[in-house]
């Protein structure tokens, strides 16, 4: 898994939200993330996270 690993700003990129966006939602444990040194995430993870509709009522232009 750790060759999965990504950065914050990798994983907003490639969903579309604000990397500050996507931290804030890692930290509160919305969305799967690792601490290591800065936060990093499980490409496969947010992936599934996505496909399996788990980001419903999480809407970036709302901040919810």
């Amino acid at each position: 898994m750790q060759s999965d690993l990504i950065t914050t700003k990798q994983a907003a990129a490639l969903i579309g939200y604000h990397p500050v966006y996507l931290t804030k939602l890692v930290r509160d444990g919305i969305i799967p993330g690792y601490k290591c040194g800065q936060w990093r995430i499980s490409k496969s993870e947010l992936l599934a996270f996505i496909a399996a509709g788990s980001n419903q009522g999480v809407n970036p232009k709302k901040g919810n």
